[in-house]
């Protein structure tokens, strides 16, 4: 594509194309009416409307940029056809209703494609996750992985929200709830599942049969109830069993399990979180870093810069020093001989650069018209003296120095880490693990006031009848909130506190049903 536009015929093309059609939308304003235009109210200013709408519009066509070969030839191809109908309307003055419909039909056209445009607007995300069922590989996770983080950024509640009156306050929790639904059947679905594959309770399908007349017109199957289905949930099963017996030892399962075991082994195995220096191999000079538990990372954005710096220099120092195109690999090598390297002179279209080669070619030719105009002096002279040919070698002094430089540049940075390594790594280390051993005690702590009331009131899967009541409301939680807002299914205001109560009024990791809950049961 580029070896096509970035060719002087093309543009010269293109220029002469773009100026005959400015021009032959102009002059149709000086052809005399049709018989159709004559019924217009006023015929010379509807034909001034429609050079002006050809004006624009040729306008606009051209400040597209294609980038591809078909867009760019349907471009073409339209604007030689309008040039060719512009002449014939010129030399024929009946080919002015012709002409109308040509331009009704554009009109009709561009407004259409508006249209579908909004329209893919207005669905873009609907569109885009059905077409993600049409694809494989690596374009398949990508997509899934922008679909989740739709998800995820959908879901999760903005801290700076102020609710203007209480029945804004009501439609937000309406809708948290229905989330929080369809959590909880989620997880009960997938627990009731993993019950049966342990056969701790019977599938309904696989249960003995019965005989028993059916009085129905419908195929027989349908009466048959799958193992985890809705219909499973709400025939199969007792309700009332449901809610008092397996519903909360799943979320006791989940507490004890996967949050109060973690915890605890955290805390009596594995110790304070160690911080350990590693290195960063993403550029081409390795940088060291430090590994912390926090989600803001200490010297990351320091380490990225440094990677983006090296990554830079080094392809600036490649492209240089290339010889042919078979010296680089992965460059993007436009038409003209140069490189497009993006952040060398900002990111934008002329941010590209040429090998030295390119420069040595045009040095080499400076140098060679200053020797002929030297010897066409000495020859008029008729002096024979010798020419001292190191007169010239100015033109390739820049070159030397442009080597150097980047090559220095890249030792520098180089210097620069290993400098930052040896002075400031170690102690960010040892502040940064002072800060691991703080938050260690403090958790150690937290710990043991969680244990001492969990012994206290002896908490177990049922223990909730005699338990403390719960005092924490939805408008409790929603003022709270930080990044997410959680609710369970059920405002449980004067009942019994579970595990999942006792944990979050410690601060820690907890589950209550209606929670997001993916992971693996590992009980």
């Amino acid at each position: 594509m580029q070896s096509i536009t970035n060719k002087i015929t093309h543009k010269e093309s293109i220029c002469q194309l773009y100026r005959s059609l400015l021009r032959k939308a102009t002059k149709i304003r000086s052809i005399p009416p049709s018989p159709t235009l004559l019924k217009q109210k006023d015929p010379q200013a509807y034909i001034n409307q429609i050079s002006n709408e050809l004006r624009v519009g040729i306008i606009e066509q051209f400040r597209i940029n294609p980038k591809r070969s078909h867009i760019l030839a349907n471009h073409l191809v339209s604007g030689i056809t309008l040039n060719d109908q512009l002449d014939q309307l010129l030399t024929n003055n009946e080919f002015w209703d012709e002409f109308l419909n040509i331009i009704e039909h554009r009109r009709n056209d561009i407004f259409n494609a508006q249209m579908r445009r909004g329209s893919y607007l207005s669905r873009k995300d609907e569109v885009a996750d059905k077409e993600a069922h049409l694809v494989r590989g690596r374009d398949k996770r990508r997509i899934s992985q922008r679909i989740r983080a739709r998800i995820n950024r959908a879901n999760r509640a903005d801290t700076s929200v102020k609710f203007d009156s209480q029945k804004d306050r009501n439609n937000f929790l309406k809708k948290e709830l229905i989330t929080s639904q369809e959590y909880s059947r989620d997880t009960l679905r997938r627990y009731l599942s993993h019950l049966q594959e342990k056969q701790i309770i019977p599938i309904p399908s696989l249960l003995p049969y019965t005989r028993e007349s059916l009085d129905t017109d419908k195929q027989s199957y349908l009466h048959i109830i799958d193992g985890v289905s809705r219909r499973a949930i709400s025939e199969a099963y007792d309700k009332q069993y449901l809610q008092s017996i397996i519903i909360p030892s799943m979320e006791y399962d989940i507490n004890h399990v996967h949050n109060f075991n973690k915890i605890e082994t955290n805390l009596n195995e594995k110790g304070p979180y160690i911080v350990k220096g590693s290195l960063c191999h993403a550029g081409t000079i390795s940088v060291p870093l430090l590994k912390s538990p926090f989600k803001r990372k200490v010297g990351r954005k320091k380490v990225a810069e440094y990677v983006k710096k090296s990554v830079l220099l080094h392809r600036t120092e490649k492209v240089w020093e290339s010889k042919d195109k078979n010296d680089i690999s992965g460059e993007i090598s436009l038409g003209d001989g140069s490189y497009f390297i993006p952040g060398l002179l900002g990111f934008r279209k002329n941010a590209v650069m040429y090998p030295r080669s390119y420069y040595e070619n045009l040095a080499y030719g400076e140098a060679t018209f200053e020797l002929f105009m030297k010897m066409h002096e000495l020859e008029a002279r008729n002096d024979e003296q010798p020419i001292n040919l190191d007169e010239f070698s100015d033109w390739f002094e820049f070159l030397d120095i442009t080597s150097e430089w980047a090559a220095q540049g890249y030792q520098d940075l180089r210097k620069e880490i290993e400098y930052t390594t040896r002075n400031g790594f170690e102690s960010t280390r040892g502040v940064l693990q002072k800060k691991m051993n703080k938050l260690y005690r403090f958790s150690v702590a937290r710990f043991s006031k969680l244990n001492d009331n969990l012994t206290r009131y002896s908490v177990h899967k049922h223990s909730e009848i005699v338990s403390p009541p719960v005092t924490t409301t939805f408008k409790h939680r929603l003022n709270k909130r930080k990044e997410e807002l959680l609710l369970p299914t059920q405002e449980r205001i004067g009942r019994g506190k579970t595990l999942g109560d006792f944990l979050e009024e410690h601060k820690l990791r907890h589950y209550h049903y209606g929670y997001k809950f993916l992971d693996r049961f590992k009980f």
